[in-house]
């Protein structure tokens, strides 16, 4: 017959080790040790499996770019469709709802948020063609949560966007605008390419002060003065 010592289940509850002594026995038994519990940690997703074009180097994971560099990654938009893109981002900059949404009707939800156009050239580099696939940018707020870029049913002049057009096959590029709405109080911090799971982003780091957008300024933000 087994018995513990005093306080067996205080000890337990402590987490000391707790020692049994075997009946007619001069040597104490110890328990098998509780296991240890296993940390969860994000499964390793493998990068898509395709041929770099001749040329082109990829840009380092996690990099930290400024708004105008360009990063290179493999995009999968899904199992049929993967190529090597370049990706700039041209500029960022602040809209307003209030002026420049004047022919949508919003939820009273939305027209408080402050909208953000980023503007973006991609290069498909090859080997495959992307048609119809979206870019696949998002944006980092001061939350430290990430989102897509907000589609609309409609033309927003101060923003035109939507996907990839067809075919988008290797050497086309084309630029678009992205449209991200940040909540009240909320500012976006980076913008982030992000082509596959288990990717890590590279960043564009947004300035502090960002320049409000202007009806006549050009697609790709204000020219600097010669």
């Amino acid at each position: 017959m087994l018995r513990t010592r005093p306080g067996w289940f205080a000890r337990l509850a402590a987490g000391v080790l707790l020692v049994v002594w075997a009946c007619g026995g001069d040597q104490p038994v110890e328990p098998e040790p509780e296991p240890e519990p296993t940390e969860w940690t994000e499964p390793i997703v493998p990068a898509p499996n395709v041929d770099v074009p001749r040329g082109v180097q990829l840009t380092e994971e996690g990099s930290e770019l400024a708004i105008g560099e360009t990063a290179s990654a493999i995009y999968r938009a899904d199992r049929s469709r993967v190529s090597v893109v370049d990706v700039t981002v041209s500029s960022v900059l602040r809209g307003s709802i209030g002026r420049d949404f004047t022919t949508f009707d919003l939820p009273e939800k939305v027209a408080e948020q402050t909208p953000y156009y980023v503007r973006v050239r991609v290069t498909n580099d090859g080997p495959g063609p992307l048609a119809g696939a979206a870019v696949p940018v998002y944006a980092l707020d001061s939350t430290a949560t990430y989102f897509p870029a907000t589609s609309l049913l409609g033309t927003l002049p101060a923003c035109p966007g939507g996907p990839l057009p067809m075919p988008f096959a290797p050497q086309d590029t084309q630029t678009r605008c992205l449209l991200f709405l940040a909540p009240d109080g909320v500012r976006i911090q980076e913008i982030q390419l992000r082509p596959y799971e288990g990717y890590d982003p590279v960043s564009w780091t947004v300035p502090d002060r960002v320049e409000r957008y202007q009806p006549s300024q050009p697609p790709d933000g204000p020219k600097k003065r010669g």
